[in-house]
């Protein structure tokens, strides 16, 4: 099953998934923050961890609110709401509560009108260095650069951002080699499908869209061996 055939409900065993995040944005609305207890009652039960905070020269505070092990939470500010998973079980659920979270969400603050959806993956990709010292970055990511032979293939490090504009929204992506939390070495694989400009009342289906575009550049990312390992089907 290659990168344009397969099953959109499969959940990798060894996917390497440390965060899915599901955003929207929209146009500033002050009650936000002037209201934003209202949320900490609607779902401060669930989500107890409650934490504050503003990047510098920022104008509105960000809200988070985390469960109890800090693997599912929301965050929202004037202009923004979103959910997040680090346990990611998969889509069905994932949509399910971010759909009820900023249903919630709206109810308290009344958004009419959406300007941005972004469905975001990041995933960490250990590797080992070969015996030149160089990333085999080909084993896990066709990243198809026009370079001459098999450079493209095994960098020694590589940092790539790029942004495409879309007729109604756009891909972000960005890898880079990074360390991990446990100290070794990984590509980071970081991105973003966003849909612009709609009503409220379109998020479902919007998300459902957002979803199945993110994981289809997930699986045009990746090369068929490292997809193979994921699934638990052979080493790599």
């Amino acid at each position: 099953m290659g990168r344009n055939n397969y099953n959109i409900d499969d959940v990798y065993p060894k996917q390497p998934l440390i965060e899915v995040s599901c955003e929207i944005r929209f146009p500033l609305m002050l009650v936000i923050q002037d209201k934003s207890f209202l949320m900490q009652e609607a779902l401060g039960d669930k989500y107890p961890n409650i934490s504050v905070s503003r990047k510098k020269n920022a104008l509105l505070d960000v809200h988070t609110l985390q469960s109890s092990d800090k693997m599912a939470g929301i965050s929202f500010s004037g202009d923004r709401f979103s959910f997040f998973e680090k346990n990611y079980k998969g889509h069905q659920g994932f949509i399910k509560t971010f759909l009820e979270t900023v249903r919630i969400f709206n109810k308290q603050y009344k958004v009419n009108n959406i300007s941005r959806l972004s469905w975001r993956y990041i995933n960490l990709i250990p590797f080992v260095r070969d015996n030149k010292g160089l990333i085999p970055l080909g084993k896990f990511l066709d990243v198809s650069l026009n370079l001459p032979g098999n450079l493209a293939n095994v960098p020694e490090n590589i940092s790539l951002l790029f942004n495409i504009p879309l007729e109604n929204g756009e891909i972000l992506t960005k890898i880079e080699n990074v360390l991990a939390a446990d100290g070794k070495e990984a590509i980071l694989l970081d991105h973003d499908f966003s849909i612009n400009n709609f009503a409220f009342v379109k998020l479902e289906t919007n998300t459902i869209n957002a979803h199945k575009t993110a994981r289809d550049l997930f699986e045009k990312y990746i090369t068929d061996v490292y997809r193979s390992y994921i699934k638990g089907e052979e080493a790599i």
